[in-house]
Parts: structure tokens; C-alpha cells; sequence
């Protein structure tokens, strides 16, 4: 294996990676692996003669390139724009161009008729789970059968995500490369036989309740009927930059795969996290000492033309209350956000 690596892409090159495939898949076979893959592993989707279907990242040095992922909407080199009165105070420490990985899973219930109960709910005989790999976060569940659709998620950048999961089917995508920008292909921490299971689970639960309720005034007694499913990966690409003003560093997230931002932690004010209320306005400058982001209501300009927060602050972040301005490990979608 050669072990060469594209610029500043955190993944095995072309040659190398078939390689290390190629090894995987017959380390699992001679493990006695379930179609061939290796436990903890995503199985690879196979076309109906049999090819496999390598949705992963494989660089080229130029590209980093995926078989199944949502394309592009946006330029992965933008969003470092500032709408501040004093930007120049404000740096891009880091920029990353991040493919998560999604699992979207088919399931049937066996050949038995979907199960009603007296309230006149139906359990699922078929639908769609959608889940986050990164986490094991069901984040949407659709029946095929009654057309309904649940949505499990209540964070906002989940939410953002299922919309393009739902309106815009996967493709090939192969991202351009950069000498100022990281790509990155996210691993799942989440095998597709765990998600698998997971699925069946909540599947055969909502059967079993609504058997147990019956509908026709009589106990039912619940069966455990077979449930198959058929997983495919799908990666979503994400933007992470961060900026640094005095010590601080904050973070802006972007859905590039609808071009939209899904947290901005320096353009809000500051008092949005802090517990002496929330302030609704967006930031207008950042304070040279504690570099914090602030309105007009809670920064204040000095007569050297230096913006400082208006009720005082405690210097910079690394010596002041409240420590560094953000967690810089390796980002995911968060809701949260504190500095």
C-alpha cells in the first residue's frame, strides 16, 4: 500500500484504498462475515447483478470523490463574510469541508397485514428510517403503506437535513480540493447491521403495542413477524469555520448541500447565552479585549475608535470568565450555542 495521501484530505488515496477494501471485505468473508463485510463495518449496496456500490470518498488528489451524497449547492470557499464594524479583529482559523455520513433504510414487515388498532392506528407494513450514522439519531420514519411521515428530530440543523434528505436524491459528487480548506469524510460510528437493528426494533415495538390494544374488542396475542430492510449510505456535505478574535474562537456551520446556514455563533450577541437573559439582536462588532461578538446595545466604542463590551468585561477569553470561545473537536451538527 502506498500510503500517499491528496492535500490535506484525511482519506487513503485511489490506489491505496481499493487495496485496503479489497483486504476488509476478505478478512470478513474468511470471518464468516454477513455479505462479506467486516463487523462494525457498513456493508456495501450491490446493484441487482451483483456490483458493489462503493458510496464512500476516494481522492485523487484533485477531487475527493463520493458514488452516493447530496451535490453541492453552494461554494465550499464563501461564507467567511463578517457583517461587523471592526472584521479586520476577526481571523478564519480553520475551514472544512465535511461529508457526513446518513443511513437511509427500506423495511417490510413480513407478508402479514399491517396490524390496526381501536383508535384506528396502523402499524407500518413498509417505509423509510432515516438516520444519522455519526450518532444513531433517528431523525425520520415514513410509512409506505398510510403515506405518513414522522419526523423524530427537534434540532434545527437535524430538521435542515432531513428537508434535503427528502427533496434531493443522492448522486455522484466529487468535491474540489484546496490548499486553504480541509475535506474530510466523516466516519460512521454506527454499523448498517446496528441501524438495521435498531430499525427492526422500533418497527416490531409499534406492532406489538397496537396488537396488544387490539381493534376488534378481543386480546391479540403479538407475533414477531420478520422484518427485512435494505440500507444505502448517503453522505451530506457541511461547512465548519472557525474564527478567532482575542483568544476566542466561534464557529459558523453551513448545509452546503442547500447552501444554508445552520448556526452562526459570531454574528448573534453575546448575551443570547448568557444568564442574565437573551438578547434577540445580531452581533455588531466584536470587543477588542474579551473577543466576544455584541450588539449596538452591549458594546460600546472607546475614543481610540477600539470596540469594547459596554458593561465591562474580563479581558481576553484564555484569562477571562468563561474560558476558550468553542469545542474544536471534530465537528458534527450541534444545536448548541454557547460560547
Amino acid at each position: 500500500m502506498c500510503g500517499k495521501r491528496g492535500a490535506r484530505v484525511h482519506v487513503f488515496c485511489a490506489a491505496c484504498r481499493k487495496e485496503i477494501e479489497r483486504a476488509a471485505v476478505a478478512e470478513g468473508a474468511g470471518a464468516g462475515g454477513r455479505d462479506g463485510a467486516v463487523s462494525g463495518r457498513p456493508r456495501e449496496p450491490r446493484t441487482p447483478d451483483g456490483q458493489a456500490i462503493r458510496p464512500h470518498g476516494v481522492s485523487d488528489g484533485r477531487t475527493l470523490s463520493f458514488e452516493s451524497a447530496l451535490a453541492l449547492e453552494g461554494d465550499p470557499d464563501g461564507h467567511a463574510g463578517l457583517d461587523l464594524a471592526n472584521p479586520d479583529l476577526v481571523s478564519v482559523a480553520r475551514r472544512a469541508l465535511s461529508f457526513h455520513p446518513f443511513y437511509v433504510t427500506e423495511f417490510r414487515v413480513g407478508n402479514e397485514p399491517p396490524v390496526r388498532a381501536s383508535d384506528g392506528s396502523v402499524s407500518p407494513a413498509r417505509g423509510v428510517c432515516y438516520t444519522e450514522a455519526e450518532t444513531g439519531d433517528i431523525l425520520h420514519v415514513e410509512s409506505g403503506d398510510e403515506g405518513q411521515s414522522v419526523g423524530l428530530c427537534d434540532r434545527y440543523e437535524q430538521k435542515v437535513v432531513v428537508e434535503d434528505l427528502l427533496a434531493k436524491p443522492p448522486r455522484r459528487v466529487d468535491a474540489p480540493l484546496s490548499e486553504d480548506r480541509e475535506t474530510l469524510e466523516i466516519p460512521p460510528a454506527l454499523s448498517v447491521d446496528e441501524c438495521e437493528a435498531e430499525v427492526r426494533e422500533i418497527v416490531l415495538e409499534v406492532r406489538d403495542r397496537l396488537a396488544r390494544q387490539g381493534g376488534s374488542g378481543r386480546r391479540r396475542r403479538p407475533r414477531r413477524s420478520p422484518v427485512r430492510c435494505k440500507t444505502s449510505t448517503v453522505f451530506v456535505p457541511m461547512l465548519r469555520i472557525e474564527f478567532e478574535c482575542a483568544g476566542r474562537t466561534h464557529l459558523r456551520g453551513v448545509l452546503m448541500s442547500s447552501d444554508t446556514v445552520v448556526h452562526d455563533h459570531i454574528a448573534v450577541c453575546y448575551y443570547a447565552y448568557g444568564s442574565r437573559g437573551v438578547c434577540p439582536a445580531r452581533a455588531a462588532a466584536v470587543c477588542a479585549r474579551c473577543g466576544r461578538p455584541m450588539c449596538r446595545r452591549h458594546i460600546a466604542c472607546a475614543e481610540d475608535g477600539e470596540y469594547r463590551c459596554a458593561r465591562g468585561c474580563g479581558g481576553s477569553a484564555g484569562a477571562g470568565p468563561g474560558g476558550q470561545g468553542a469545542d474544536t473537536d471534530n465537528w458534527r451538527i450541534r444545536g448548541e450555542l454557547g460560547p
